[in-house]
């Protein structure tokens, strides 16, 4: 009769691959599946089981398929098992099919088709809606979890992408620094004259004055990076000073950067589904959020300029009063950006994530790190054209303002 078949033997039913994962298919997000998945992946590996080693790699047969699938639904496609097997689950129709009635009765008339065809929309504009609503849920419980974090610690995550913009810019001086360094001691190698016995009777390098040269640029290079981090201080000393005498600009600053309200941590965590609930629902956006008087608009032009398209589709009309506000200060929103926002690039976009503090060469390692370096792309991208779209409505509402101050004048002098 043959050796009897264990239950891995037999082909898998279709499941609900979140079921598989452990997740709620109503709340899992990219990050749910990926730890799910490292998570059983090491639980169920054949060198673990090596005494239930045909079951170890039926569960990791099932385990790659249902993360595989978890992923396609995550990212807007269709699970193509549901795709294949539509037309027999009786709870959801294939497209084109009908409930009960027969091809045969599109003959009778146009009212059966139109009703049929109703009913098909009312079907995908449900499921349409649905998909959308665990869109929106997952994406709201990863701007709650990044919120949960910017209130553990206010201002650090914006304080990691003013320290990694300032490090690269001191880099790319430094780097254009040794290369006048190095092209100025070319030259004056090169003009030297070599009439020394050692060196007309030496070796190859001596010869061509290439060693000396290499050895003097090296030394150069190192008392100009040493002067360069002491000018550095020195400069930041002096601007400490400065911003004292002016009058408390480093302290409103430094309030902002430690300021709790929901608005700011929702600016800072780049969270632009829950700014927009605040601003529609609790938040009036031209209020002040902190007790500077500065609006939710300086907070986005801070901190994250790419959120200004949220903040403009809640504001609606009022786009003028915000950009023309001013804080206690004297300062709109314009007054804000700083190049640690307009000049943001995708690596410090990417070291203000922590993408690099995701390791390992597992797919699903991989795949997060992609995900995230994906993301900061998006993000440096918009915020530069964000920074460029707050400078645009600025303008144009100084413009509107002064067309309206002389036109009053010309009324009142009239």
């Amino acid at each position: 009769s043959g050796p009897e078949k264990t239950p891995w033997d037999e082909p898998a039913k279709p499941t609900d691959p979140f079921e598989t994962l452990g997740l709620d298919k109503s709340t899992a997000t990219a990050d749910d599946v990926a730890k799910a998945f490292k998570r059983l992946a090491i639980k169920w590996h054949p060198d673990k089981n090596l005494d239930r080693e045909e079951e170890a790699k039926h569960m990791m047969q099932t385990i790659n398929a249902a993360r595989a699938r978890c992923v396609q639904i995550l990212e807007g496609g269709k699970d193509p098992e549901e795709r294949d097997d539509a037309e027999f689950d009786p709870t959801k129709p294939a497209e084109g099919d009908d409930d009960a009635e027969s091809a045969s009765d599109d003959d009778v008339g146009g009212a059966d088709h139109e009703a049929k065809a109703r009913r098909r929309a009312e079907r995908a504009q449900r499921r349409m809606y649905e998909e959308m609503q665990r869109d929106y849920e997952r994406r709201r419980r990863q701007e709650r979890q990044r919120v949960r974090a910017e209130a553990r610690q206010p201002g650090a995550r914006f304080k990691r992408q003013r320290d990694a913009h300032a490090a690269r810019a001191r880099g790319s001086e430094e780097k254009d620094k040794r290369s006048e360094n190095t092209d100025g001691a070319d030259a004056e190698a090169g003009s030297e004259p070599n009439d020394s016995p050692s060196e007309t009777s030496g070796g190859s390098a001596n010869r061509s004055g290439k060693g000396s040269s290499t050895n003097r640029k090296k030394n150069r290079a190192r008392k100009d990076k040493s002067r360069f981090a002491e000018r550095g201080d020195e400069d930041e000393e002096d601007d400490g000073r400065a911003r004292k005498r002016l009058g408390g600009v480093e302290s409103c600053a430094e309030r902002m950067d430690a300021c709790v309200h929901e608005i700011a941590l929702a600016v800072r965590a780049h969270a632009p589904t829950l700014l927009a609930e605040l601003l529609m629902f609790e938040c009036p956006p031209l209020a002040p959020v902190d007790p500077d008087g500065n609006t939710p608009l300086h907070y986005v032009a801070r901190y994250d300029p790419g959120l200004v398209e949220a903040f403009l589709q809640v504001v609606g009309e009022g786009w003028r009063l915000a950009a023309m506000a001013k804080n206690n200060l004297g300062q709109t929103p314009v007054d804000m950006l700083s190049p640690e926002v307009e000049d943001l690039d995708e690596k410090t976009a990417a070291q203000t994530d922590r993408v690099e503090s995701v390791k390992g060469t597992s797919p699903a390692a991989v795949e997060e790190r992609e995900r995230l370096e994906k993301r900061a792309r998006e993000r440096a991208e918009a915020s530069r054209l964000g920074a460029e779209r707050i400078r645009k409505i600025t303008g144009y509402a100084q413009r509107e303002e002064e067309k309206r101050r002389v036109l009053a004048r010309r009324t009142f002098d009239a």
